[in-house]
């Protein structure tokens, strides 16, 4: 690793340079304008008001993170700032994993559509035809996807209900929802309201589909095919980062809960350049068809009204355009991935630490990339 420092807007005598091969991005050719620490900011008239941006919040608002900028189609501002560890002091990298949190929930929508794609699945399905321990009637495939079941809460059942000292499993998580007759909360379809529980049952469906594994079905249908190298499902070693909790003069790190090794919900780790690669499926579509795609960002609609959600993914318009996007808290992790379907732009702020510098962070850039 090497470490050069440039001040933004001064021409670099790097001009040309392309990024190596293992980040996907040789076909690149922009000029750099600074590299940090293996981490390299990428050459764009919007560059220096973008590193402004997140220098301020990782001075002043203790922001530790990675951040990609994309404009049609290529990144035009990358930088990983702050530490990996904040008791080492080792600092974070270009490949920095992080858990992604809710921002998983888009690529366990995007599995269920490559099964319906297929012809396995439905989105009309009964969840029963698959999940047939469950005590939900009239819940189909749609309504988990845009939130819309009115299953309970499965996190709350864990921890008042669960015992045994190993964090439980998918299957394990629908079999233990059906032992204990959890109730719904309203008719299905009849309103929207966000539900980690419906991801997770999800997940359960695509390995009851697949017959392999979340993780194995995941990585086989899309981290391989669209490289993304040093994306997981679940932490499997120590180059996934851990969530730190912090304050004025102190920083801890987050111990596991008992829901991590349940996922759809959550659970995905990665770094900015493989959401990159990520970024360009989402764009245009190699592992589905685009119509298939172009239906997650539809809203749900529920009692003719529409809701702001489509297959894991939040909708959501204003004068700058039309955004599909997702943030992500969990367990010291607070994410955001969003994209600005008429500027063709996308915003991704990946933090480990309990740091409220992300939101703000997102809100600045988003005026800077697309006013």
């Amino acid at each position: 690793m090497f470490t050069i420092l440039f001040t933004l807007f001064i021409p670099s005598i790097f001009s040309g340079i392309s990024i190596d091969n293992n980040d996907g991005l040789e076909h690149l050719t922009k000029s750099y304008t600074a590299i940090y620490n293996d981490t390299c900011v990428i050459s764009d008239p919007l560059a220096g008001q973008i590193d402004q941006m997140v220098l301020y919040h990782n001075r002043r608002l203790g922001f530790h993170g990675s951040v990609l900028v994309v404009k049609d189609g290529s990144p035009i501002y990358a930088r990983s700032i702050g530490y990996a560890d904040l008791k080492s002091k080792e600092r974070l990298n270009r490949n920095s994993s992080f858990e992604l949190a809710s921002v998983s929930k888009q690529f366990t929508a995007y599995a269920i559509m490559m099964l319906q794609e297929r012809g396995l699945i439905q989105y009309d399905d009964p969840i029963d035809n698959y999940l047939c321990s469950l005590p939900f009637k009239g819940v189909t495939i749609r309504h988990l996807l845009n939130h819309t079941s009115g299953v309970q809460n499965y996190m709350w059942l864990l921890e008042n209900k669960w015992i045994k000292e190993h964090a439980p499993s998918n299957k394990e998580v629908v079999n233990f929802i059906g032992e204990h007759g959890m109730y719904m909360n309203f008719k299905a379809g009849s309103r929207f309201s966000y539900s980690n529980t419906g991801y997770v049952l999800l997940a359960a469906i695509i390995e009851e589909v697949s017959g392999k594994s979340y993780g194995s079905f995941i990585e086989e249908n899309i981290f391989t095919p669209l490289c993304m190298y040093t994306a997981s499902v679940g932490k499997s070693d120590s180059k996934q980062l851990t969530g730190f909790q912090t304050g004025r003069n102190y920083s801890r790190r987050l111990k596991p809960t008992i829901h991590d090794n349940a996922f759809g919900d959550k659970g995905i780790y990665a770094s900015i350049w493989d959401l990159y690669k990520w970024n360009k499926e989402v764009s245009n579509p190699k592992l589905l068809d685009k119509p298939t795609v172009l239906e997650a960002f539809k809203p749900a609609i529920v009692n003719r009204r529409k809701i702001n959600y489509g297959f894991g993914f939040r909708l959501m318009e204003d004068n700058k355009g039309s955004y599909i996007y997702h943030h992500g808290l969990w367990n010291g992790f607070r994410t955001t991935y969003s994209m600005n379907l008429d500027e063709n732009t996308t915003i991704v702020v990946l933090n480990h630490t309990n740091s409220k510098a992300k939101t703000p962070l997102v809100k600045r850039l988003d005026r800077i990339v697309n006013s």
